[in-house]
This record gives C-alpha cells, structure tokens and sequence, in this order.
C-alpha cells in the first residue's frame, strides 16, 4: 500500500501535492486503470491476479446505462446477468445520478454486478462512466475489466466496418428495438455477447 503524497510524488513527478489534493490527482491519473485499487486506509495498491474461470462457469453482466429521461446528469441502469449455459437475471432499471439520492440504488447494482465479467459494446466508455459515478456517490469504482463487444466483434469480423452495437447485432442476424432503455440495451448487449461467443468458444 502505497500513500497517494508518494504517489504523485515518485510516479508523477508531482512535488507538493499533499492529503486531498494528492488524492484527486492520483485519482485522475489512475482513473479507470484495473490494476490498481484503493485500500480502505486511504492507500493504492496493485491488485492481485484474477483467478482463470471456466468458460461454462463464467458469470457476466451486459450492461444498459442510458440517459435518464428526467434530464440533467442522471443515468437509467440497467443489467443482466448470463451464464454461457444456464438462467439469466435482470437487473430492472434505476435511475441514479450524483445529486439524487443514489446510494442505495448503485449500491444494490454494483452487488449486482460484484463477481461478474462485465459486457458492453465500446466497454471502456461505460466502466470509465459508471465507475466515476461509483467513486462520487458510492467513493469506490466498482466494474472490473470484461469483455469489449466491439473488440470482440472486429476480431470475429475483421474486414467488417462494425461502429454500433446495432451494426454488430445486424451481422450476426439479431433483430432489435431502436429505443429500447437501459433494460433493452442490457438485453441487446447480453444477446450479441452470447452469439459472438459461439463463434469463438474454441
């Protein structure tokens, strides 16, 4: 564990900066990167490695976050959690935001979501996103790293120009509701997951 004051110090160059202000900038620095977590004393450590897990066991969450229709910089989230083979679960839409009362509503999906590989199409947008929201109304990131749909789907269709998440369902052949939520989006982003999967379970 190391103080953020080192931190800014040793690994940013940054002389000076103390308490509050030495958090924020390491903060913004490490931001969303994985291998780092926040200890419960104030300090940063790098994480551990993640155990492999069977591809038959494999627990995800596809992801919905839309904006809410209520305005301002509030979020409807949505989720769903798949296994590979077995049920599924939904988490059913809540509105969250920093300057509602959120707390409880993120924290419920963020347990949720615990264990779980999360699955969105552009994923680094949405971990960024909602583990900015976590870290202002929770004061933790919760998303690990999982799995990017797009990666995922111009690795399986490289010569294929794929710029939506709608592009990428159309070429696998799913059919979909353009305005569709969080819930909908969640549902999308768990369907295209399950069929690029069985293109790559080798």
């Amino acid at each position: 564990g190391v103080a953020p004051d080192v931190l800014a110090r040793e690994a940013l160059g940054i002389v000076g900066a103390k308490g509050a202000i030495a958090e924020k900038v390491v903060s913004a620095a490490i931001d969303d990167d994985a291998r780092f977590a926040r200890l419960a004393s104030g300090k940063w450590a790098l994480k551990t490695k993640r155990k492999a897990v069977d591809f038959d066991t494999a627990l995800f969450v596809s992801l919905g976050c839309v904006p809410s229709q209520e305005g301002g910089d509030e979020v409807a989230l949505a989720g769903r959690r798949v296994l590979v083979r077995g049920e599924e679960a939904l988490f059913a839409p809540i509105v969250v935001g920093v300057d509602s009362d959120g707390y409880d509503a993120l924290m419920s999906f963020a347990q949720f979501a615990e264990g779980a590989i999360p699955v969105a199409f552009r994923l680094p947008r949405y971990r960024s996103a909602l583990n900015r929201l976590g870290r202002m109304v929770l004061g933790r990131s919760f998303l690990q790293e999982g799995i990017c749909l797009f990666r995922l789907g111009r690795w399986i269709f490289p010569n294929k120009d794929l710029p939506t998440l709608e592009a990428l369902a159309t070429e696998l052949g799913f059919s979909f509701v353009t305005e569709r939520g969080a819930d909908g989006d969640a549902s999308l982003h768990a369907q295209v997951l399950l069929g690029l999967l069985e293109r790559c379970q080798a």
